[in-house]
């Protein structure tokens, strides 16, 4: 069990997250990802649409095309009349459940709000470069992005070869300023590095 608390930046078409010892870092203006290690001083960068397939050695690519098509989901959204207000905006609750032949179920309680006073479509924008990191739900991750509003409370339960994990991340506040110098960039002095998927970084990853 672990509590991490992460900090979201976003400016017109240029995002970065914070967490732990990793930030993430979306231009797309100039199409790049960056995975910053500040632990290690290195950044990992990759051109955006992001197609893990060419990433990966030529022997390893049919396995994972192979994996993301076994791994795809059936999706359902279930959007309810529930409200609450958290961090002080009004949220509507959907349920989703998704679900795969591979028997990988994932059930999530999602508050959206679109009280919330900042640019949610380019946030979806970066989400959406984040998502493609990872090789399975892409349906999944389609069906989340088109529900309105920014998830103000999102819970999730995942279940898989009789493992069971749960998750939440939930909003604590929303504020107008100035990023420091340089946020959307690598830190200066850092081994840049081209994108390794078989090192197992991605969005929340823990690494």
């Amino acid at each position: 069990e672990k509590d991490e608390t992460s900090t979201l930046w976003i400016a017109g078409d240029k995002f970065r997250k914070d967490a732990g010892e990793q930030s993430f870092i979306v231009d797309l203006e100039a199409q790049k990802l960056f995975i910053v290690d500040h632990s290690g001083k290195s950044c990992q960068t990759a051109d955006l649409p992001l197609d893990l397939v060419k990433l990966v050695p030529e022997e390893m690519r049919a396995m994972i095309e192979q994996m993301a098509e076994r791994m795809n989901m059936r999706v359902e959204v279930t959007p309810t009349e529930e409200t609450r207000e958290i961090a002080g905006y009004s949220a509507k609750l959907y349920r989703v459940a998704a679900r795969s032949d591979q028997g990988l179920e994932l059930d999530q309680e999602l508050w959206m709000s679109e009280e919330v006073k900042f640019d949610v479509a380019a946030y979806k924008k970066m989400a959406e470069a984040l998502f493609s990191m990872q090789p399975i739900g892409a349906e999944w991750k389609k069906e989340i992005l088109a529900i309105e509003g920014f998830p103000v409370l999102q819970e999730t339960t995942v279940r898989m070869m009789g493992t069971e994990i749960k998750s939440s991340e939930e909003l604590v506040s929303v504020e107008e300023k100035e990023a420091p110098a340089g946020s959307y960039a690598p830190p200066a002095g850092y081994a840049i590095e081209p994108f390794d998927f078989m090192a197992g970084f991605g969005p929340g990853g823990g690494r």
